[in-house]
């Protein structure tokens, strides 16, 4: 969740912040000090309006693309994927545990990673307490296939992670 919050202030202070100043100075230098005229704009403040109304789009558009990527990648990906994963899981858990979330973070033809929400399996009987933990794993393409590599320990109720997932995702989604 730290990692989440650090992201989106770190977006406020490095990209909307400027973005607000920036704007501010364009309309006072470039627009305010013209009088108004009635039905006449100059081509400068429409380039300018233009240009504005391009960046505040981007502005709002730029840090929700990471997670468009990531839902398009699991649409397209996750059909013939999640029997990989669920591989992967029965080999690290030692039995088969029911995956509670799947996100497809980068595909290429040589590398997959999927991040997974599962419930914790330990035998203290955690799992009955709702209590889960966000795990990436990681597969590299031999040959025609897929082969597990590694998996990382994002987030955890039930024990320890040192981990990060970009785009980040809140533990409680």
């Amino acid at each position: 969740m730290t990692e989440f919050l650090l992201y989106w202030v770190g977006y406020g202070c490095f990209v909307v912040v400027p973005a607000v100043v920036g704007t501010a100075v364009a309309i006072h230098r470039f627009v305010a000090p013209s009088p108004p005229q009635e039905g006449a704009e100059t081509p400068a403040a429409k380039l300018l309006a233009r240009i504005l109304i391009a960046i505040w789009l981007w502005i709002i558009i730029f840090p929700f693309l990471p997670y468009f990527w990531v839902e398009c990648q699991t649409l397209v990906a996750r059909r013939w994927c999640q029997p990989l994963v669920q591989q992967a899981v029965r080999a690290t858990e030692g039995k088969s545990v029911p995956i509670q979330r799947f996100k497809v973070l980068w595909l290429s033809p040589r590398k997959l990673r999927v991040y997974v929400v599962l419930p914790c399996s330990s035998p203290t009987s955690t799992a009955r307490l709702g209590k889960r933990t966000g795990v990436v794993y990681v597969f590299k393409r031999v040959g025609a296939r897929w082969a597990f590599t590694a998996w990382e320990g994002v987030w955890s109720e039930c024990g320890s992670a040192k981990g990060n997932v970009f785009p980040p995702y809140a533990d409680h989604l």
